[in-house]
């Protein structure tokens, strides 16, 4: 699925593609409610949820790497370091 795909679905469609394809990548909290990152296929979701609530009350999304930034310190990529640790190990080291 495109960006612009998802932009055109009803929200119903899109919360559905939220709880069915999308992978949760990190989330932000502050005095005002928790913001999730997700990645679906090539393009980002951004949901907002105020505090004390469990539905969404926007989600915004984009394509742009830059918006990412608030994110980047969060998101765990040990295990893509294990992987590439693994793969330049000779095959007799590997478990």
């Amino acid at each position: 699925m495109t960006l612009e795909q998802f932009k055109y679905l009803s929200e119903p469609d899109q919360n559905f593609l939220l709880d069915t394809k999308a992978v949760f990548l990190a989330a932000i909290e502050d005095n005002e409610g928790s913001y999730s990152l997700f990645q679906v296929d090539g393009f980002y979701l951004e949901v907002f949820c105020s505090s004390g609530k469990r539905t969404a009350d926007f989600i915004n999304y984009f394509d742009e790497t830059y918006l990412l930034e608030p994110y980047l310190q969060l998101i765990d990529i040990s295990p893509i370091y294990n992987i590439l640790a693994m793969e330049k190990c000779p095959d007799h080291f590997k478990i």
